[in-house]
């Protein structure tokens, strides 16, 4: 599926206001997806339009996640990756206790929007979302487009369903992650979507 230039542009302007809201907070309550009133936030906003702009078949389901509506019928809804929406809209303000600094705070929880993000992106928009300057300087990727060690890591290999897979760390993240069509995705999403194909 391809985009015209302007969804690409417009895609620009929503990643990069996202990254600048995560600048803009100093305390875990300034990313809160909700207001204490049951409002959505700026965050909380722009995280929704982002997501309906680079997903084909979640629209439903983010609206009703968004919405904060009681009666939410996962099962109802089309949508390949409602797991890792729902994980990060559920966990959005949890924080692994290594994480203490503001600037530790900041880099955990852009890499974990951007783990989002391009896992439920779509066509053009995942290589968009990648090249976008300010994932290129969080993910410390170069204009070549190779990674440096310091942010994601190598750690050993694992037997996953019966094949050795490579495992990996994300810097900040306890989670253990490993290599599927090209990005990185937890090894527990892993084996619960192979387990939803067969």
């Amino acid at each position: 599926m391809s985009y015209n230039e302007a969804e690409l542009q417009d895609l620009d302007i929503k990643l990069t206001s996202l990254y600048n809201e995560i600048d803009k907070c100093s305390e875990s309550s300034d990313t809160k997806l909700l207001n204490y009133n049951g409002t959505q936030t700026n965050f909380g906003n722009l995280l929704r339009d982002t997501l309906k702009l680079i997903t084909n078949d979640c629209d439903n389901y983010i609206t009703k996640l968004f919405n904060n509506d009681t009666v939410l019928f996962i099962s109802g809804f089309r949508c390949s990756n409602k797991e890792s929406i729902s994980t990060y809209y559920n966990n959005a303000n949890k924080l692994p206790d290594n994480v203490k600094t503001t600037d530790d705070i900041n880099i955990y929880r852009k890499t974990a929007l951007l783990q989002l993000l391009t896992n439920n992106s779509i066509g053009n928009f995942k290589s968009k979302i990648k090249n976008n300057d300010i994932s290129k300087k969080l993910l410390n990727i170069s204009q070549g487009g190779n990674r440096k060690t310091n942010t994601i890591k190598k750690l050993s290999k694992k037997t996953i369903l019966g094949k050795e897979r490579c495992i990996y760390a994300i810097q900040g993240d306890r989670k253990e992650y490993l290599r599927y069509k090209g990005d990185l995705i937890p090894v527990k999403d892993y084996k619960k979507l192979m387990k939803d194909k067969k």
